[in-house]
């Protein structure tokens, strides 16, 4: 938490909220979500629920587990149990540092910014709570890797003041994702010019020319194209919009290569062009 000049920056104003660890994932806790043994013993629609719904969740985990905690830590939880606490966290902590506190923090609410550091999980209760997101979409949101995500407030009212965006899954949100002129480019580059399109599908491709692809597919072709490519291959940014449009597709949907290319495009042109602005918004930062 600083002021907007870099000379006010202090580690002493890290703070650590335990409101905003990750959720807890009960018995299969310390497991990867693509461990072949999960499935194998509790069936891919149970462990695709825990994941994407919003109430269901895994077994308790008891004190022989390996990643039992004693009382309060939670013996798991669900995505709603999540945000529950994080909603808390939220209130009790971070809108004081935003808006009321004086000694602590010198500068007036106008010139402060707070960065929220947290798991996907996590992110995603505080956002479905800012955007007031129905809770059968609260899965579907997505939180991009590496990118901040910014929400502007008017320190009078305390009301949020950017316009809300919808998205193709039918979501509208007040978040912007912060991109630097390089990312923007970035993305537009590769998905204007369909090198990532082509390499998703062509994956798939089975020769036919009419190839649909579900929301699995696409994530699945974008992991083996960064695999063959290596990591450098694609900026995050244009990972993130990937993965967009793949999190916000129905349940058994399947699009074309056409319409995943419009989809993309309209979550890239709902980026900011940072081109003409880009320092007015780092010196907000």
């Amino acid at each position: 938490m600083a002021g907007p000049d870099q000379h006010t920056w202090s580690s002493e104003r890290i703070r650590r909220l335990e409101g905003l660890n990750e959720r807890h994932y009960g018995i299969v806790q310390g497991l990867y979500k693509n461990d072949e043994n999960l499935v194998k013993e509790y069936g891919a629609e149970t462990v695709l629920s825990w994941r994407r719904s919003l109430r269901a969740k895994p077994p308790s985990l008891d004190e022989s587990h390996p990643q039992y905690l004693p009382p309060p830590a939670p013996t798991t939880e669900s995505l709603f149990d999540c945000q529950k606490r994080v909603c808390e966290a939220y209130q009790e902590h971070i809108v004081p540092a935003l808006f009321d506190e004086k000694e602590e923090l010198q500068h007036p609410p106008s010139e402060r910014a707070v960065l929220v550091v947290a798991h996907s999980n996590t992110l995603r209760s505080l956002m479905a709570y800012l955007d007031d997101v129905d809770d059968d979409l609260v899965p579907k949101l997505h939180v991009p890797n590496s990118v901040p995500v910014l929400y502007f407030f008017d320190p009078e009212t305390q009301a949020i003041v950017s316009q809300k965006l919808s998205s193709s899954a039918g979501m509208s949100s007040h978040a912007r994702w912060l991109v630097s002129a390089q990312n923007y480019r970035e993305v537009k580059k590769v998905i204007e010019g369909q090198q990532l399109t082509r390499a998703i599908f062509n994956f798939f491709d089975d020769g036919q020319g009419d190839l649909e692809l579900t929301a699995a597919e696409i994530d699945r072709g974008l992991r083996e194209f960064i695999r063959f490519a290596g990591d450098e291959a694609l900026d995050c940014v244009t990972i993130a919009v990937t993965k967009k449009v793949a999190r916000e597709m129905r349940p058994n949907e399947s699009i074309s290569r056409q319409e995943y290319e419009e989809r993309a495009l309209a979550a890239a042109m709902g980026l900011s062009n940072p081109d003409d602005d880009i320092e007015g918004i780092m010196d907000y930062i």
